[in-house]
């Protein structure tokens, strides 16, 4: 395979029957047929069952049903097939990054650059059938020097052919000049030339189809010498990419403006971070917000042209958000890069360029505020994978992203400490406190009691009875007081008190 490239056709026979066929495998027993009514009304693919009345593909749906009046005529379903495209080509391109299809059941992969990977060309075509025959569709396959020559050997294989390199000239000399892929005028012009299959009309000289039957026959010529459509060089942009997604759940449900803008940005940033990873630009967002009243809410937010940047994207999702209130309040959104297309070297260096001046801007920020307070001061908040909620929050120092040293060292924070503002403020340890519920009081060490205006729960936490000494058993309340304070605080099941576990910033 070194050198030229070598051709891997795989073909599904009765593609679009093949593929209902998944659903409804009692198709192949009865006679049924493709066509679009609403032309001429002529079939495509027809099954098995109605060849075997007389029924064949190119009739007309009423000469057809004159010779099989029980057969089923079916419209044809462009989503479906789009879809089992996508889902194919996304199947092979786990095989060769290089494909191609000619949208009719015939899938091209290129063997150059996979020398070291395939072992043999039979091994990999039948690793191609293995693979389709795995989503219920059987396929013929063959391998070829050229696209063209690769499929009309897969018309014929049985299930797995391999034209040696250097002749497919004797592949394109069975091939009758009916089979070729031309209209009646451009046939019946053909027939004058006394030539009777496609190698003979190869080796015409270059530019004669074309002047003979003008664009048909430029095309023709593309296509006997492997470089055009229907049948091109596979190549990589045919690799279906997963479009980049990002969703929020909110906890509470959010109508306001600026908090719905500040929740998109964060969206939008990360679908940009990961499309431009993939080398692309965004040029379709699909917007979903999932509202209190249990409906959706969908948009398509177009920029004016492909872009990296977050501000035109932005624009366009406020406008959406100003122009179509929403007649509920909102519980989650979520976006989806339904339309990306490969970046221009100019996109990417800009995107790249702004990310470092989004880091610098951050590393000055840190170190303007490590002086004026100290380094301890600039801390993150890191969430830790435990039951307990009192270990749930550590505080670790700020390192910048650009940084080369190791992991952030981390230190529990004491109470009140801390650079953020934590819905929280989590003490020492838990503090005990009466709590007397038929008389509404709450009462702190050394303090009068509280009135308890309100309460909410309980919440019940237990877990760590794997580890010996560390087992909990609490339940868990929101208490509102008289003068507006929100206490958590929380039963222990093991000793019988109440503790108070924070206060709400």
């Amino acid at each position: 395979m070194k050198g030229e490239d070598r051709i891997v056709c795989a073909l599904v026979p009765r593609y679009e029957l093949a593929l209902r066929a998944r659903r409804e495998p009692e198709l192949w027993r009865q006679p049924v047929a493709v066509a679009d009514l609403n032309g001429p009304g002529r079939l495509g693919v027809v099954s098995p069952a109605a060849e075997a009345h007389g029924v064949l593909p190119g009739q007309l749906a009423v000469s057809a049903r004159a010779r099989c009046p029980e057969l089923d005529v079916l419209a044809p379903d462009p989503d479906m097939v789009a879809a089992a495209e996508e889902e194919i080509l996304r199947l092979l391109g786990t095989l060769s990054p290089r494909l191609d299809s000619d949208r009719r059941g015939a899938f091209f992969l290129g063997l150059r650059g996979l020398e070291r990977i395939v072992r043999s060309e039979s091994g990999f075509a039948a690793s191609v059938r293995a693979a389709l025959g795995g989503i219920g569709l059987e396929a013929q396959v063959a391998v070829a020097d050229r696209p063209f020559s690769a499929w009309v050997a897969a018309r014929r294989a049985r299930p797995v052919k391999i034209v040696p390199p250097g002749r497919d000239e004797a592949i394109l000399a069975g091939v009758p000049l009916s089979d070729l892929p031309l209209s009646d005028p451009a046939h019946e012009l053909i027939a004058l030339f006394g030539l009777e299959n496609a190698a003979q009309l190869a080796a015409l000289p270059a530019g004669e189809l074309a002047r003979r039957l003008g664009q048909e026959g430029a095309e023709l010529e593309q296509l006997l010498g492997g470089g055009g459509r229907p049948f091109a060089w596979p190549r990589e942009e045919m690799v279906p990419v997963e479009a980049e997604r990002a969703a929020l759940e909110l906890e509470e449900p959010v109508e306001d403006l600026e908090p719905l803008l500040f929740l998109g940005k964060s969206l939008v940033d990360r679908i940009l971070a990961a499309v431009a990873a993939g080398r692309r630009v965004v040029a379709e967002l699909s917007v979903v917000a999932r509202l209190d009243d249990r409906s959706e809410a969908t948009h398509v937010l177009r920029p004016a042209e492909p872009t990296l940047e977050a501000r035109p994207i932005l624009d366009l999702f406020r406008l959406w958000l100003e122009n179509r209130p929403f007649r509920a309040p909102v519980l989650g959104l979520e976006m989806t890069a339904t339309g990306a297309r490969p970046a221009s070297a100019r996109q990417l260096s800009l995107y790249h360029q702004r990310e470092e001046q989004e880091a610098a801007a951050l590393d000055r920020a840190v170190a303007r505020l490590s002086a004026a307070f100290g380094a301890s001061c600039v801390v993150r908040p890191v969430l830790v994978d435990t039951f307990r909620p009192e270990t749930r929050l550590e505080w670790a120092t700020f390192e910048s992203p650009r940084s080369d040293a190791g992991a952030a060292s981390r230190s529990r924070s004491e109470p009140g400490s801390g650079s953020g503002t934590p819905m929280v403020m989590r003490l020492g340890s838990p503090e005990p406190v009466e709590w007397q519920k038929e008389k509404d009081m709450l009462r702190r060490v050394g303090q009068a009691a509280a009135r308890v205006v309100s309460s909410e729960g309980p919440v019940r936490l237990c877990g760590e009875w794997w580890q010996k000494g560390s087992s909990f058993d609490r339940s868990y309340y929101w208490l509102t007081l008289a003068d507006g304070s929100l206490c958590w605080v929380y039963r222990d099941h093991q000793d019988g008190r109440h503790y108070l576990h924070g206060v709400a910033d």
